[in-house]
């Protein structure tokens, strides 16, 4: 059984993968931008179905299903932070899904986002 946890680095433009079976760590250059960033536009290009709207992890989000080089992908994005609380790619081989485990919009302090010193 092969799980992985996949880290994307929007603001570096970065993926990285972590794999179990084989044990590795891939490296690639993001390709589309924050799953987030889709709205009715984004929908339109990708000839994408609304799914409405729905509560998730207490969030209200909008969902559309679309395919995509014959994968069907459903995503649900905040609908107020724009960001992505659950998705799912199924192809004949694969199923992948990401859910929303946790998160927090509140003002964060700015000692959070200072670079410790060297020594």
């Amino acid at each position: 059984l092969n799980r992985s946890i996949t880290l994307t680095d929007y603001v570096g433009g970065v993926v990285y993968r972590i794999s179990t079976a084989p044990s590795m760590v891939l490296k690639a250059p993001l390709k589309e931008p924050s799953e987030g960033d889709f709205d009715d536009a984004v929908a339109k290009k990708k000839n994408a179905i609304s799914l409405g709207r729905k509560s998730i992890k207490g969030r209200m989000c909008l969902g559309w299903t679309f395919k995509q080089d014959g994968v069907t992908c459903e995503v649900w994005v905040d609908e107020k932070a724009k960001f992505l609380a659950h998705s799912e790619s199924k192809d004949p081989r694969v199923i992948s899904k990401m859910e929303l485990v946790d998160a927090n919009t509140d003002e964060q302090p700015e000692t959070l986002f200072e670079v410790p010193s060297v020594r």
